[in-house]
């Protein structure tokens, strides 16, 4: 039996402590502890190492007891795109879920791929992670896509946030426009195709447990991805070179927790946990980075010269292109274009748009 139809059939039993506080509004906050699952390893920078040990250490703080918990990472319980329906049933207790995973029943929750729709500095980063969680999240400032894409799935996003811009990750170093030329890129999800094919690319849409297989194969030689990525997974062992000075839009990352196992904590675990996920939420672009900084570009071994630099494992070069201008004037037009397909489908495309870059 795999893991996640035990986990599943334990539930079911009620064998599985979920939380340690179930009595309700007077219930007892102590003994808390939660099982935290992912798609991604406890070492991945974006998920769980610049959300997870904030969070709990909040968490402590304002409750003022240790909180516990296991990390089921690697997909041990489910995978991408199954994580809201276990949050739900209660399998886990908190479960990090890109929304791009459901495709049109989470279509609004893809603005975050827009290019250029937040800014490349840290400053703009961390002030775009908040505005997201204010959207998502049913306590924020609108909640607007808490009602519009969360709701139906019977989950509470307690955090949200979004690595930073998207660059281009390459086998070649872009100089200018023709160098994309012939390159097969791979396209996650419609608007990286779009942004891909926009530039005069080839695109191969490629799933998760194929990406390793389709670079080392030579399948595709580009990808459109945050900083980390090729550290992250170590997919600098295929791609060589990676932009800096891009804004290729991003992606929106939520850990949920299913309304069932939220509801049944005291009244002072609620409260703390959706301060703690705020908290963590605003703050989260200022702990990626710094975690980027101190073992991705902070080590003594990188050579730097300006604006080009190699990563340690002397593989990667760092770089701005000089094509940057051109690239962006190209795939400006895709943002207004996305927002009015979305428009005229009956969506609130341009509300969503509008409310997040207020929150700015």
């Amino acid at each position: 039996m795999q893991r996640r139809e035990a986990l599943a059939a334990m539930a079911g039993a009620g064998t599985i402590a979920v939380a340690g506080c179930l009595g309700g509004d007077n219930g007892d906050t102590d003994d808390i502890h939660l099982e935290v699952g992912s798609f991604l390893t406890d070492e991945d920078v974006a998920t769980a190492r610049a959300f997870i040990p904030p969070f709990f250490e909040k968490l402590e703080e304002k409750l003022g007891e240790e909180v516990t918990y296991d990390f089921l990472g690697s997909g041990s319980v489910g995978g991408q795109g199954e994580m809201f329906e276990l949050a739900a049933d209660g399998i886990l207790d908190l479960a990090i879920e890109t929304p791009a995973a459901y495709g049109s029943q989470a279509e609004l929750s893809t603005f975050l791929n827009i290019p250029g729709i937040f800014g490349t500095s840290r400053e703009a980063h961390g002030a775009a992670c908040g505005a997201l969680y204010e959207l998502v999240a049913p306590n924020g400032e609108s909640g607007l896509l808490y009602e519009e894409d969360y709701e139906q799935f019977d989950v509470r996003p307690l955090m949200a946030g979004s690595p930073g811009p998207y660059n281009l990750n390459t086998t070649f170093r872009v100089e200018e426009m023709a160098d994309l030329d012939g390159a097969i890129a791979r396209a996650s999800s419609g608007m990286n195709q779009r942004i891909a094919e926009t530039l005069g690319m080839g695109t191969q849409e490629v799933t998760g447990g194929d990406i390793d297989t389709a670079f080392q194969q030579g399948i595709v030689d580009a990808d459109i991805q945050a900083a980390h990525s090729l550290w992250s997974n170590n997919w600098y062992e295929y791609l060589s070179h990676e932009t800096t000075n891009l804004n290729l839009g991003g992606f929106n990352m939520n850990w949920v927790m299913g309304n069932t196992t939220f509801d049944g904590y005291a009244d002072e675990v609620q409260e703390a946990l959706i301060e703690a996920g705020r908290e963590v939420s605003h703050e989260y672009a200022e702990v990626y980075w710094n975690i980027l900084d101190e073992e991705m570009y902070g080590s003594d071994i990188i050579t730097m010269d300006e604006n080009e630099f190699e990563d340690p494992q002397g593989q990667v070069l760092h770089y701005e292109t000089p094509a940057a201008d051109d690239i962006h004037e190209i795939v400006d037009p895709l943002a207004d274009e996305w927002i009015q397909e979305r428009d005229d489908d009956g969506m609130p495309a341009s509300e969503v748009v509008e409310e997040f870059q207020s929150n700015l």
